[in-house]
């Protein structure tokens, strides 16, 4: 279920300038920004969903995985 999530949040973040901002500007939590919208996954899968569709290791502007995200 959390891999469907991740692929759903990764598809609304290709469409929406707004998010993609949030990521870019807060330097946000991917996977708490995620939650806030609805998608429940782990750190893990995203990096794995990212790294298939945009082909990085990493969301470019991911810090910690405990970082809050003020989103």
């Amino acid at each position: 279920m959390s891999a469907k999530n991740v692929k759903k949040f990764l598809d609304e973040v290709d469409k929406s300038p707004e998010l993609q901002q949030k990521l870019k500007k807060l330097r946000a939590n991917w996977v708490k920004l995620g939650k806030k919208h609805g998608y429940d996954f782990t750190i893990k899968e995203l990096h794995a969903h990212v790294a298939a569709r945009w082909g990085v290791k990493k969301p470019p502007e991911y810090d910690d995985p405990d970082t809050t995200c003020a989103a």
